[in-house]
């Protein structure tokens, strides 16, 4: 969501209009407010697949994901054929895929269409610089598989990375992470607190486990938990907030350390803001896990089985590889909506995947 928010702020700084925007929901996983706020009231939703968390609400089950998948087919169905009518509708230059299966699959039924451009970090797990993780060989089998099929009849590919790479035949391009303007302005500090999020709020209680161990630490903390409040205070110096992005760019960018499970743009935002990332992914969630590989290999964050805080103390900060990632980020911002454009226009030469 925050790689929308940015890439629309690129999108219109350069003149161009968003008509719409159609984001995936699930029972699972509610859609925040900030969202719909910043897209300026162009947002509708659908119904779109999910990875299902355990009983523990912390590893992925594969067999409630398989389940909820298979029942919810006839609304997935309805998903694909809505988002058909929503493009034939609004009739755009060119409709931007933020790695959505339901979206992708659309595109495969049309004869005549618009470009298809899609975005995401996944696309980097393509590029021959991608090293994977040893382990794992039949969910990284499968994530390869949802990889290409989000990608049906694309344009364009861009690779969200954490370093530069070569261009890739058949239309992947690496570019810089997608970085929204409040990070970019913010003004970092060193403050006293560190910030933690976790994409399943199971993993609050190592979060606890290890506090209560450290009395005196203050932990500000971020989660989608049903039913909670705005704030939650689960001991002295330990709270959780629901996700709203202005706190957690204040939080940010004024905490002395980030840790988080193996996401992509907090790790990014972290990186550009010069904080130390502790990053674990979360179980049986095969792209977590090569994105933490990947996040290691770079130098952006420390990866760990578990949420251990004390190994932010071994982390070792690299002020000239914060300048360098910035200085990148910074240079190549305009570049995605560069490239869109020469899609529509014709002007790219990319070969069209025929996947």
């Amino acid at each position: 969501m925050t790689q929308a928010i940015a890439l629309r702020q690129l999108l219109e700084e350069a003149g161009h209009e968003v008509c719409l925007t159609m984001v995936g929901k699930s029972r699972f996983r509610s859609l925040p407010r900030f969202f719909e706020e910043r897209m300026g009231g162009t947002v509708t939703s659908f119904e779109s697949p999910v990875l299902v968390a355990d009983r523990r609400g912390q590893g992925v089950s594969v067999t409630r994901t398989a389940l909820h998948s298979v029942l919810s087919l006839p609304s997935f169905t309805a998903s694909v054929l809505r988002i058909r009518r929503e493009i034939s509708r609004h009739n755009p230059d060119v409709v931007i895929n933020f790695f959505d299966l339901m979206c992708s699959i659309s595109f495969l039924l049309r004869v005549r269409r618009p470009k298809h451009v899609c975005i995401g970090h996944q696309f980097y797990f393509q590029h021959p610089d991608f090293k994977s993780p040893p382990g794992g060989r039949l969910g990284r089998l499968a994530l390869r598989v949802l990889i290409r099929c989000t990608a049906l009849r694309s344009d364009l590919r861009l690779a969200l990375s954490y370093r530069a790479g070569e261009p890739v035949g058949h239309g992947l391009r690496v570019v810089a992470p997608l970085i929204r303007s409040e990070i970019l302005d913010a003004a970092a500090s060193d403050g006293p607190h560190l910030l933690v999020y976790l994409l399943n709020p199971g993993y609050a209680e190592q979060i606890e486990d290890w506090h209560r161990a450290n009395p005196g630490q203050q932990i500000h903390g971020f989660w989608d938990r049903e039913g909670t409040s705005p704030e939650t205070a689960l001991a002295e110096g330990l709270t959780f907030h629901v996700l709203d992005d202005r706190k957690f760019v204040r939080l940010l960018s004024g905490c002395r350390a980030l840790v988080t499970t193996a996401g992509f743009e907090s790790v990014c935002e972290a990186r550009y803001l010069g904080k130390p990332v502790l990053i674990v992914a979360t179980e049986g969630h095969a792209e977590q896990r090569c994105n933490a590989a990947d996040a290691h290999a770079a130098g952006a964050a420390v990866w760990a089985d578990r949420f251990d805080l004390g190994l932010l103390d071994s982390i070792v900060g690299d002020a000239s590889d914060r300048e360098r990632f910035r200085a990148w980020v910074d240079r190549s911002r305009g570049e995605p909506a560069r490239l869109i454009e020469d899609v529509v226009m014709g002007r790219s030469g990319f070969v069209e995947d025929g996947i």
